[in-house]
């Protein structure tokens, strides 16, 4: 599972470097917001680095763990001495991450495997999210559609909030109009795509639940 997300955060930046600098080479691209939307797309591609350094440099890792924990627990202790944060927790997530690294690099096949599942969930994702602005008769440039997908994920994420249900159609919608859409088309395009990937398989899915939930109950 986190060979998976490191696959799945690799991806990510590639299509948000991708979109980066497809919107800089691309004046008519830009909407009357688009210099903020590159400039926390920017810092975003600055830190990564330093996170795959975290991941595959052992030495650095110690030495950012203990800083960053010295510096959040610091912060703590203003408000109680009672409560601070162990880094052990995360160096054991951080350990258990490259053995599996080791454990898959022995199995080659496997790791391909990952990667090209990895690779044809984010197809899939874009790909919906391009005929959603094609279905408006809306024809998105690849910079733009890459920006605005990869801010709805972002914030979805960092809202905590389960799929990321109301944050990533709002911050998308938002993110689309600071790049020059027109925000009811932004809006729309996003929940076409929500409801195209997510709302019709649900549906989809339920008979086959209850099928598979009787078929159980029939064998116990």
């Amino acid at each position: 599972r986190i060979l998976h997300l490191f696959l799945f955060n690799a991806i990510f930046d590639i299509m948000l470097i991708a979109g980066f600098i497809s919107i800089l080479f691309d004046p008519s691209s830009r909407g009357p917001y688009t210099t903020a939307i590159l400039g926390v797309t920017g810092f975003f591609i600055a830190i990564h680095p330093f996170l795959y350094l975290a991941l595959f440099w052992v030495p650095f890792r110690r030495v950012a763990i203990t800083v960053l924990f010295r510096v959040l627990n610091r912060v703590i202790g203003l408000f109680s001495r009672r409560f601070s944060l162990n880094p052990r927790p995360v160096v054991s997530l951080f350990d258990e991450f490259q053995e599996g690294v080791r454990s898959l690099a022995k199995r080659p096949l496997s790791m391909l495997l990952l990667l090209l599942v990895t690779l044809g969930v984010y197809l899939f994702w874009i790909g919906v999210m391009y005929l959603s602005f094609l279905s408006l008769n809306y024809r998105i440039s690849p910079g733009s559609l890459v920006l605005g997908f990869a801010t709805a994920q972002i914030v979805g994420v960092l809202s905590m909030i389960p799929g990321g249900i109301g944050t990533m159609e709002g911050s998308g919608s938002l993110a689309y109009a600071a790049l020059g859409v027109p925000i009811e088309t932004a809006l729309s395009a996003m929940l076409g795509f929500r409801m195209i990937y997510y709302v019709f398989p649900f549906v989809l899915s339920l008979p086959f639940y209850v099928t598979l939930k009787y078929r159980k109950r029939e064998s116990d």
